[in-house]
């Protein structure tokens, strides 16, 4: 804190500080011009290395805004009852892919809190989900064939790099969005999750060749 000459110091480091009159702001104003001059008054006071420059900044506005350095009051942690708890805990239990924004909306309660206390009371963790493929033997064949002829079609045709088009397809029926989705657990959750194959689906076609923009369009 910067040295201030007058009636009512407030030590560094001290445990209370004094209510200060807002007259005082008139004798800082005349004695301490700039903050350097604050920091080498205190130094030449007190002997030790003064407040930094944003510190004594904030000191000053404080002073002149409340006339006083007082600490305000700071905000105390809620307690979170056992009802509560239980029921955020049931809540995961029952639906452990649910996300702390529905969690939040079911139970009336603040995602912040719903995110505390799962995290820091009830110990879960938010697990991703891994895409795995179930392969037999059969897909295997087909992959060779097809890296085989892919890899025979470009040491006969240099260009064929520059003319592969790809698309996007897009699943009516919703598939689930591995970067959003969390299972909710103490441990690892070794959970299966299957999903249709040749599902009703959208294909967007866009593609830029070496020659060409080709435009967006749905089949």
């Amino acid at each position: 804190m910067p040295f201030i000459s007058m009636n009512a110091v407030s030590i560094p480091g001290s445990e209370e500080l004094e209510v200060l009159s807002p007259s005082c702001i008139e004798i800082v104003q005349a004695k301490c011009s700039s903050v350097t001059s604050v920091q080498r008054a205190f130094l030449s006071k007190y002997g030790k290395a003064a407040p930094d420059h944003q510190s004594i900044l904030r000191w000053f506005r404080q002073f002149r805004e409340t006339g006083c350095l007082c600490k305000g009051k700071s905000t105390e942690r809620q307690c979170v009852s056992e009802e509560i708890l239980e029921r955020v805990r049931q809540s995961f239990v029952l639906s452990p892919q649910k996300s702390t924004v529905r969690a939040s909306r079911e139970l009336g309660i603040s995602q912040n809190t719903v995110w505390n206390i799962s995290r820091r009371q009830l110990r879960f963790k938010p697990y991703c989900l891994q895409l795995l493929q179930h392969l037999t033997p059969v897909h295997y064949a087909h992959r060779f064939y097809f890296c085989t002829r892919m890899q025979q079609a470009m040491d006969d045709d240099d260009d064929l790099v520059g003319t592969l088009i790809f698309e996007p397809t897009f699943h009516l029926p919703g598939k689930v969005n591995r970067h959003n989705v969390r299972v909710w657990g103490t441990e690892l959750p070794h959970v299966i999750l299957e999903q249709e194959r040749d599902s009703p689906k959208v294909n967007v076609f866009c593609a830029i060749s070496k020659t060409k923009l080709y435009e967006t369009f749905s089949s």
